[in-house]
């Protein structure tokens, strides 16, 4: 048997690692999940393999599923017959949309290759960037080894360099691990970062800002001395950011399993507040009354 839907998205990303999906409301659940995505004439696209839903304890298909393209799919198999395991290039870098690199690697390609922060990188072997994205996709598909040139803007010009891809560790490129405990949903979640946002007016998006600005900060959550009223929120982690249900939607999936960075304008002053990882329900633990949790660091400047 089989299910039908349309694909309503390409190149969907679900984390920093689970990128370039298709998004498909054909239906996916527990039981059925898994399997080939196929088009009109029966030819295998995508391997099914993730949905989204509002309650992780209790799974349920909600309209929205993303498979993995099958190009994708044969590239990794390929990498294991030759080789024995999945092989992926690696240049150590994090951008924004839009190609701004907001972090260089410690002795990464892209460090050796003389690449910094601030750099918008335009092509990379002969290939325009649109986005995160494409960019990820070609240094993973991209031989261990080969020379690659990149042409990158750097304070008002532009300039060629080029990096050695090297493999990418496991380290570098699993999903963080999960903790044990129960999972909390999306609202526990974002009651416990404690912050609320709305949407740029028209008038503000007319004078060329982007992203959400920050509405209201409840002291006791996460974000609490962290990110203040009146800041602007442009990006999470290395996705740019344009309205709060995409905002809360990056939020809630990155603070949930890993460390989370967000980036914010304030008074004009590009700056970054680190987030810690959302504690299992099983891991919370009060602190003693004598001994109070520090209070956390400011958000840090951008360099």
């Amino acid at each position: 048997t089989i299910t039908r839907g349309i694909i309503s998205a390409v190149e969907r990303s679900l984390s920093d690692t689970q990128r370039d999906l298709f998004q498909t409301d054909a239906a996916i659940n527990p039981g059925n999940s898994g399997g080939p995505l196929v088009n009109l004439q029966g030819e295998i696209i995508g391997i099914n393999s993730a949905i989204f839903t509002p309650d992780r304890d209790k799974p349920g298909f909600q309209g929205v599923g993303f498979s993995i393209p099958s190009n994708d799919v044969k590239d990794t198999l390929h990498s294991i017959l030759e080789r024995g395991r999945p092989v992926r290039g690696y240049l150590g870098v994090r951008m924004l949309e839009g190609g701004v690199v907001v972090a260089v690697g410690p002795d990464s390609p892209a460090e050796k290759a003389g690449l910094k922060e601030n750099d918008v990188i335009l092509s990379f072997d002969g290939k325009q960037i649109r986005d995160t994205t494409q960019l990820i996709n070609l240094v993973q598909r991209t031989r261990v080894g080969q020379r690659v040139p990149m042409r990158i803007w750097r304070a008002g010009s532009e300039m060629t360099l080029d990096a050695t891809i090297t493999e990418a560790q496991t380290d570098t490129i699993q999903m963080p691990s999960i903790p044990q405990g129960k999972i909390r949903d999306t609202g526990e979640i974002l009651t416990a970062i404690g912050l609320d946002v709305r949407d740029l007016t028209p008038q503000e998006r007319l004078r060329g800002f982007s992203g959400v600005v920050a509405a209201r900060v409840r002291p006791e959550g996460l974000a609490g001395n962290r990110i203040r009223p009146g800041d602007l929120i442009y990006g999470v982690n290395e996705s740019a950011i344009s309205n709060s249900m995409e905002f809360y939607q990056f939020l809630a999936a990155s603070v949930a399993v890993q460390a989370t960075t967000v980036h914010l304008l304030r008074s004009g002053q590009p700056m970054r507040a680190n987030l810690p990882v959302l504690p299992r329900k099983e891991e919370v633990a009060q602190p003693e009354p004598s001994q109070p949790e520090p209070a956390p660091p400011d958000p840090e400047p951008e360099r």
